[in-house]
């Protein structure tokens, strides 16, 4: 595909995290976007104040003018603009593909991992930015120090996630990557843990440049054995270690050492041992380019966080309301961890709504998910966020609740979603309340403030 012979862009499910902010740059770049989408949203309509245009719902009718056409691992095979495409003979990519060839004449910098990745660019992002290098960013979520989720730069580098949910990170041609973890996630797609680890250790060993490993994590610890990598964690055997670590409440602080060495002190505006390491992936691959310590902890002090990433969303009667991403059993224990350590620090109790994202994920991980939950004293467990997929037998949320290693009085079932004042009828001055899931459960704490707006 040559740049000169593109002149339009058409997206299918353009109101997607990764998906909207690829098409942003192609605008950016004076390209013709097009769109479609289920429903409108903040996102779209962002989209279409700057040029795009979008249409509701999915039809054939909708791709006129012979676009490349873009896809994303959420788009099935069955939809009906995509079997129009192909049946059509147009040119059609994965987003990843479309990634790869932004990189091509740059510096492409890749964050893979199955948890983390957000966070990780956004952070990294933040240091390029601060830096003076003005890279270009497109990240899966709404990063406060660029405004929205992607940013157009004149440097050389290029920031993106690599997603491994369909396979399709191998087609993101990076000169640096960093890989946070690998978790048994996405297994509709990978059948087990085995094919994911080895389209991982494909992807690693592929790499042109030297990756930046966690060895917090035994697979990639392992994989570290196999080529020269840059290693981050806790552990003594980290070329980069974070030590001296304090948990304070939302922010959190640590010392890099490097080889052994004193380097300097981290501090973060965002809470959790996870997100310490978030931050040491990006101080080491930073570091690795050339930027001073000095330069990556003031651009990581300057990151303020990633919508639906412990973010605030409401405080009202000394009630905090949150709301995370996490929908996976890992996600989960390192959000909810936080989450406790902040209601400690506030003398209250922490309620936790959750809506499972997909019957497949939650099938895969049920006894994951059973003993997730620990640190919540409230729990209440909101049916399943089908993400397009049909229901399965013995998959639901009732079947989680038999599961659930958690005592029975501080657990609710329900068939369908109240309003925000359900839930914090149960809830006092103090007490944290988190909504929790990547399906709409986001839409409760916020509908509740806007009504008082």
């Amino acid at each position: 595909m040559k740049a000169e012979e593109v002149q339009k862009f058409h997206f299918i499910g353009i109101g997607g995290t990764g998906m909207s902010g690829i098409a942003q740059i192609c605008l950016e770049n004076g390209f013709t976007v097009s769109g479609s989408d289920l429903r409108q949203s903040e996102v779209t309509r962002r989209l279409s104040s700057r040029g795009a245009s979008i249409s509701f719902p999915h039809s054939l009718n909708n791709i006129t003018a012979e676009p490349v056409v873009v896809i994303s691992s959420a788009i099935p095979e069955s939809n009906e603009e995509l079997l129009f495409a192909r049946q059509s003979g147009l040119v059609v990519k994965k987003r990843a593909e479309l990634l790869g060839w932004f990189m091509e004449g740059r510096t492409g910098i890749a964050v893979a991992g199955c948890h983390g990745k957000t966070t990780t660019t956004s952070m990294l992002s933040a240091v390029l930015t601060e830096a003076g290098l003005d890279p270009t960013t497109i990240v899966g979520g709404e990063a406060s120090h660029m405004g929205g989720n992607a940013r157009m730069g004149r440097g050389e580098f290029l920031i993106a996630e690599a997603d491994e949910s369909d396979g399709s990170f191998i087609l993101m041609p990076a000169t640096h990557a960093i890989v946070t973890n690998v978790d048994n996630d996405h297994l509709e797609h990978y059948g087990d843990l085995k094919n994911l680890q080895s389209a991982f250790e494909g992807y690693v060993l592929g790499l042109e440049g030297i990756p930046v490993l966690c060895v917090e994590d035994e697979f990639l610890k392992g994989l570290s054995s196999k080529r020269d990598s840059i290693t981050y964690g806790f552990s003594p055997e980290a070329q980069y270690r974070a030590k001296n670590i304090s948990l304070e409440g939302r922010s959190s602080s640590y010392d890099v050492w490097h080889q052994g060495r004193f380097l300097i002190r981290i501090r973060l505006g965002v809470p959790g041992e996870h997100n310490i390491l978030n931050s040491l992936a990006a101080f080491a691959l930073s570091h690795q380019i050339g930027i001073a310590p000095e330069s990556i902890a003031a651009g990581l002090l300057v990151f303020g966080g990633v919508q639906r990433r412990f973010e605030t969303v409401d405080e009202k009667d000394n009630i905090l309301i949150l709301d995370d991403y996490a929908h996976h059993p890992a996600e989960v224990l390192a959000t909810l961890k936080a989450a406790r350590a902040l209601a400690r620090e506030r003398g209250g109790r922490l309620g936790v709504i959750f809506q499972p994202h997909r019957f497949s994920r939650l099938g895969h991980l049920m006894s994951e998910f059973a003993v997730a939950f620990g640190d919540a004293d409230f729990l209440w467990l909101l049916p399943v966020y089908a993400a397009g997929e049909k229901p399965r037998a013995g998959v639901s949320s009732w079947e989680l609740y038999i599961r659930l290693e958690l005592e029975r009085t501080c657990v609710e079932v329900l068939d369908s979603v109240p309003d925000i004042g359900y839930f914090k009828r149960n809830m006092q001055p103090g007490d944290v309340l988190m909504t929790m899931g990547a399906g709409d459960v986001t839409c409760l704490g916020r509908a509740g403030k806007e009504e008082r707006l």
